[in-house]
């Protein structure tokens, strides 16, 4: 099913007769095709959980509107949208086994007990709990837990399956394989899925898209390489991994110089005039170090502040004069060089990964 929502605006009311109240959601447009996993990504506060409880129908927008494919759902209670949601703290009765708490909404519905049954072999199949059926909740793993939240919002086969941070409970190693693991039934299942999270880690690993907010509206739209190599802007940038921040000058044909080397950055300078004030991004990654002769000297010189052995990357960070202190990712440790705080270095920017903002 696809989901549209247009100039979506959700204002909580004060109890201040004078006070417009708060702007959670901020005339937002949003368009997700049918089968794709868009994730709403951004801080506290900014608007996510309450986009994704709108499209549940447990909000009422204060204006415009959501469809479901061609249908104004603005209207429909929650239970008439067909819909499903997997909530963060789980959500499971304590007081029902496995097979119980999946088959509940089966049971709801008054269906023979053969289709449950059907139902229900399929979908502890699909989740990876065949033959913890007699289970009780509290003899369970989180991560088993999640699973049966899961199976009983897949079971209920709806056109839209919507996820309020359902692994924010999960230590750091069982949130990557459940997220492995919802990516790939999703896919499987090829049902359209909204998931709300704010962990960047997170949307960048299991979403067709993502939807980054800020202050109740949607500052980039993209795919999650997209937001990363590109972002729109500083706010952007700066939640979207790691990033160094450049102050750069316009120049012509395309051309930005930063401090007092030029760099063509091939037709990504169209909107700014000569003379214009640049804000360059550079991620970690992208910059090399060296160490060699004044031949082989890199874009600028620098030296070492910190060294961060991190197992798969040493962070470091360096000092240049007349740029702001840089982070420097050196991935695959164990092959290369370490330099150590105090040591004199060069440092190289490869111009395809300078990325010129729209804000300064």
């Amino acid at each position: 099913m696809e989901l549209r929502i247009k100039g979506l605006t959700k204002t909580f009311q004060s109890f201040d007769q004078e006070d417009s109240g708060v702007i959670a959601v901020n005339n937002v447009d949003l368009h997700v095709c049918e089968g794709e996993l868009v994730t709403l990504l951004g801080p506290s506060g900014c608007g996510k959980t309450t986009l994704l409880r709108m499209i549940a129908g447990f909000e009422d927008p204060t204006s415009g509107d959501i469809f479901f494919g061609k249908k104004r759902v603005n209207d429909l209670g929650p239970n008439k949208r067909n819909t499903t949601l997997v909530f963060q703290s789980y959500a499971i009765f304590p007081h029902l086994n496995v097979y119980e708490n999946i088959a509940f909404g089966l049971r709801l519905k008054k269906l023979p007990q053969k289709t449950i049954h059907e139902k229900m072999e399929l979908s502890l199949e699909l989740v990876g709990l065949k033959g913890l059926e007699n289970r009780q909740p509290s003899q369970l793993s989180g991560g088993q837990q999640q699973r049966v939240a899961l199976a009983r919002a897949i079971i209920m086969e709806p056109e839209l399956l919507l996820f309020d941070e359902p692994l924010s409970n999960l230590d750091a190693k069982l949130r990557e394989q459940m997220r492995i693991e919802i990516r790939a039934l999703q896919k499987r299942l090829g049902i359209t899925s909204v998931y709300v999270t704010h962990d960047q880690s997170e949307a960048m690993s299991i979403s067709d898209r993502v939807v980054v907010m800020n202050r109740g509206k949607i500052e980039q739209t993209g795919t999650p390489r997209e937001l990363y190599a590109r972002p729109r802007n500083s706010f952007v940038a700066a939640f979207i991994g790691k990033v160094n921040f450049l102050q750069g000058e316009a120049l012509e044909n395309s051309a930005v110089r930063i401090k007092n080397k030029t760099f063509d950055l091939e037709g990504r300078m169209d909107r700014f005039h000569p003379g214009d004030k640049v804000r360059i991004t550079i991620r970690p990654e992208a910059i090399a170090l060296s160490q060699g002769s004044e031949e082989e000297a890199g874009d600028f010189p620098g030296e070492i502040e910190r060294t961060t052995f991190l197992g798969n990357i040493v962070e470091y960070e360096v000092r240049s004069k007349g740029l702001p202190n840089l982070t420097i990712h050196m991935t695959n440790p164990v092959t290369g060089r370490i330099f150590n705080p105090g040591e004199h270095v060069d440092l190289s920017f490869p111009t395809d990964t300078l990325h010129p903002l729209e804000d300064i």
